[in-house]
C-alpha cells in the first residue's frame, strides 16, 4: 500500500556523475505514455537525479505511485520536478506496472497533466528485451536468425521516430514489443546458432544473442 511505503534517505545531495557511455548506442523507450498514474517497485537501491544534476540515493519498501501535480510530479510523498531520473544500482531493477526495467527511468509531466515514463537504456539491452516478445523459440532456426537481424535493423532505422514526443521508440507494436527484463534473452537469446560463433555472456559459443549483437555484426 502507498500509505505504508517507506522511503529511506541513504545519502545527502551530491553532484551527479556523468555516465561513460562512449561507444555504446543508447535508446529512449516510452514505457508509460500519458497515464493518470503509474506504480513503481524497485528491487534495490535507486539513485534519484534531479534535472539540475543534484542526486541522492533512495531505498524504499512497497509500491509507490507516481502522479502528476501542478508544475511537477509526486512519487508517494516526494514532490519532484519533471525530467527527474531514477537510476537502479547494484544490479537492481525498477518494476513499472507488470514489467521490470534496469535502465534509467525519466519521469515526465505531460502538458495534459498526465505522466510519461521513458527508459534510457543501451541499445543492446533494449534488443534483449525485444527478442523474446517478437519471436517464438519454436520457430525454425533460420527464421530466428532473420528476426534477430530485423529487430536490430528496425531499431537503428527508427531511432528518433518519436523525438518530437521526447523519446525514440514506443514499447508496443507501434515500434517493437518491449517489456524490459521481463523474459529478456531467456531461451531464445541462448539458442545456439553457430557452434564456432562468438562467446556469449552465458559462457556458450554461437548463441543467438551473441551472434547478432552489435559487436558481432
Amino acid at each position: 500500500m502507498i500509505a505504508s511505503s517507506v522511503i529511506v534517505l541513504l545519502a545527502c545531495l551530491v553532484c551527479a556523475e556523468p555516465v561513460d557511455v562512449a561507444g555504446k548506442a543508447s535508446v529512449q523507450i516510452a514505457i508509460v505514455r500519458q497515464a493518470e498514474s503509474s506504480t513503481l517497485v524497485p528491487s534495490g537501491p535507486v539513485r534519484l537525479v534531479l534535472p539540475g544534476g543534484q542526486a541522492r540515493f533512495l531505498e524504499w519498501k512497497g509500491e509507490l505511485r507516481l502522479t502528476p501535480r501542478e508544475g511537477g510530479l509526486k512519487l508517494a510523498d516526494l514532490r519532484l520536478p519533471s525530467e527527474t531520473r531514477l537510476e537502479p544500482h547494484s544490479g537492481g531493477t525498477i518494476k513499472v506496472g507488470a514489467d521490470a526495467h534496469r535502465g534509467t527511468l525519466i519521469l515526465r509531466l505531460d502538458p495534459g497533466q498526465t505522466v510519461t515514463i521513458v527508459e534510457d537504456i543501451p541499445l543492446e539491452d533494449y534488443l534483449e528485451g525485444v527478442l523474446p516478445h517478437e519471436m517464438d523459440p519454436d520457430w525454425p532456426l533460420e527464421a530466428l536468425k532473420a528476426q534477430a537481424v530485423v529487430a536490430r535493423t528496425f531499431a537503428y532505422a527508427n531511432l528518433g521516430k518519436f523525438r518530437k514526443d521526447g523519446f525514440d521508440l514506443t514499447a508496443d507494436t507501434r515500434s517493437q514489443v518491449y517489456r524490459g527484463v521481463t523474459g529478456a534473452a531467456g531461451d531464445i537469446g541462448h539458442i545456439q546458432v553457430d557452434e564456432n560463433g562468438p562467446v556469449c555472456t552465458c559462457g556458450n559459443t554461437g548463441c543467438l544473442e551473441a551472434c547478432f549483437s552489435g559487436a558481432a555484426l
